[in-house]
């Protein structure tokens, strides 16, 4: 099945453009989207690293102080019942360390001694033996031996929340007592608030996935202190005011974790009744007596900001692939308005339609601008071609070629013959360019009554012309000859009464009808030749016409036909005139005079 151009290129360059975007904007989507979510993993693990690494910076050296002192000690550095000195030592870490809140010096399992920080940052110290609760007394029996230090549990003490660092004062192989250094959940949040500040997220802190929360960037609004205060410890995930940090909480709406990517992270997607968020965590390594998990989260807006970004340049690949498929179908179909023009003058010009068949209009694509040019060149040379040599046989050599057309045959034809009577004399008083209006008009006349029934004008003689039908399918070739001769009558009756009402003189017509078997063919030299039609017929039919004005000088149109053509047409009237001897022709013929209304 044959394909429209149209379609052929419109969908064929449709397609292979939307098939070369589409691949690139499936290269390119796949390439951003691994950039872009692995900048956001990037991100992310440059966000937790730096968080770990900051509490790592300021809570390492809690417990790297508290072993330098158990090592000066160790060495004789000072002794544990010189207050003077231990104070000295404590307030030299306290101001060293700014995580650091408070430091307790224990004889035995017995706190003997302290410092700490105040409100106003000076360190008072004192010796009470009972400002420390047994219930809040390490248990130094449960300590590991062989390390220098060990972070102890997280605990409630005086209202606050505190972390604490354990390390043996050992002298000659002998443990004389503890040392305990403390930070305050509240220099927590400030560590985290300043790390939220930086990255514009929620930073929080909780022992395990589930153990509880001890720091919070936003603790001052959350009431983490009082559920901390009410949990004797790390408050619960859902006693605070954080929908975020409540989806985490054990139950059947818990958030599930995911891990992203090879970074050692977690992430988790958590929706709330007012925004979407992103919450990351990670552990925080060498801190803490059980895990520390930091955590962080953000609007998932922020993030869904860059995918937008990614999403957008994907429609606007898929808006490009569109348009250019729509922009070849574009092309398509003007390419194709141009060739259908073409092709249908070119099916007017095979049915022999030629005065259908209209010019292709021009075209700014160069060949088929050159291929209407070609064509509109043809139609013009075979429409004056036409105007010179009888349709029908310019059928035929289309048809047939130009050498089996022209051939000279043996037909059984019909030959017509027509004259105006006295037109010489009337044109004498005409001006040249009225003479031919009214010649080519009354011929315009003639040929369609010739055509409409099959024939074909073999030539045109002055005022008169001679008409020819062979092979005529639709009825006999004597039928369709006098058909056309009625129908000449009535023409020039028709013309007559414009002529008329015009104040313009009539006109007067002779026609001859006779058939028989003739020659049709090119006749002449190699130099010229002439498609015509010769033999008896045609000299009859031509004296047929001249013996109108023998049998009636006055009519207006008079139809002479041999008994030939009347026998083939009975329905016809016609009055009979008898036998005639024709100029030229051995032995009388036959002659009627067709009636006319």
């Amino acid at each position: 099945m044959a394909l429209p151009i149209a379609v052929v290129v419109g969908g064929g360059y449709g397609v292979l453009v939307a098939a070369a975007l589409a691949v690139v904007l499936l290269i390119t989507s796949s390439s951003n989207f691994q950039n872009t979510y692995s900048l956001l993993s990037e991100k992310a693990e440059l966000i937790m690293r730096g968080l770990s690494d900051d509490l790592t910076a300021k809570l390492l050296p809690v417990r790297t102080g508290i072993e330098d002192v158990a090592a000066i000690y160790a060495q004789d550095g000072f002794s544990l019942d010189d207050t003077t000195e231990v104070r000295s030592i404590f307030r030299g870490l306290l101001a060293g360390t700014p995580a650091l809140s408070a430091m307790v010096l224990f004889k035995g399992d017995v706190p003997a001694f302290r410092v700490y920080r105040d409100a106003q940052g000076r360190f008072p110290a004192e010796i009470e033996k009972s400002e420390v609760p047994p219930d809040r007394v390490p248990e130094f029996s449960q300590y590991p031996a062989g390390e220098a230090s060990v972070w102890g549990p997280i605990r409630m003490y005086e209202h606050n929340i505190y972390v604490s660092v354990l390390a043996p004062l050992i002298r000659n192989g002998r443990t004389d007592g503890y040392i305990v250094a403390a930070v305050a959940a509240k220099s927590l949040n400030r560590i985290v608030e300043e790390i939220a500040d930086e990255d514009g997220a929620t930073v929080f802190l909780m022992l395990g996935e589930t153990g509880g929360v001890f720091a919070h960037s936003d603790a001052a609004r959350n009431g983490l202190n009082a559920a901390m205060q009410a949990a004797d410890g790390p408050a619960p995930l859902g006693a605070i005011d954080d929908p975020v940090l409540r989806r985490l909480a054990p139950g059947p709406n818990q958030v599930q974790f995911r891990p992203l990517g090879k970074t050692g992270l977690k992430i988790a997607d958590v929706d709330t009744p007012g925004d979407d968020y992103i919450v990351v965590t990670s552990v925080v390594p060498r801190i803490g007596e059980k895990p520390w998990i930091a955590g962080i989260y953000i609007p998932a807006r922020e993030v869904s900001q860059e995918a937008s970004r990614l999403i957008n340049s994907i429609i606007g690949g898929v808006v490009a692939t569109l348009l250019a498929v729509g922009l070849a179908i574009f092309l398509g179909r003007r390419i194709a308005r141009s060739l259908r023009a073409l092709s249908a003058s070119a099916d007017h010009i095979a049915r022999f339609e030629i005065d259908v068949a209209r010019p292709v209009p021009p075209s700014r694509i160069a060949e088929l601008n050159a291929s209407g040019r070609a064509f509109n060149g043809m139609l013009h040379a075979v429409q004056a071609f036409s105007r010179y040599v009888p349709r029908q046989l310019v059928r035929r050599m289309m048809e047939h070629g130009f050498e089996e057309a022209t051939r000279a045959r043996r037909y059984d034809a019909a030959i017509l013959f027509t004259d105006l009577v006295g037109f010489t004399t009337m044109s004498e008083h005409m001006r040249p360019e009225e003479v031919s209006h009214v010649l080519n008009q009354h011929f315009s006349e003639l040929v369609a009554c010739v055509e409409a029934e099959g024939g074909m004008v073999d030539k045109f003689l002055g005022d008169g012309l001679m008409a020819v039908w062979i092979d005529n399918e639709r009825c006999p070739v004597s039928k369709a000859a006098l058909r056309a001769a009625l129908a000449m009558a009535e023409a020039l009756k028709a013309g007559n009464r414009r002529a008329v009402a015009d104040g313009r003189p009539p006109l007067r017509l002779r026609i001859g009808v006779h058939a028989g078997e003739v020659i049709v063919g090119n006749l002449g030299a190699e130099e010229r030749m002439n498609f015509t039609t010769i033999g008896d017929p045609v000299n009859v039919a031509s004296r047929l016409e001249s013996l109108g004005k023998v049998v009636d000088c006055n009519a207006e149109v008079i139809i002479l036909i041999s008994d030939v053509v009347a026998a083939a047409a009975p329905e016809i009237v016609c009055e009979e005139i008898g036998a005639v001897e024709l100029r030229g022709r051995a032995g009388p013929i036959g002659v009627c005079r067709v009636a006319l209304p």
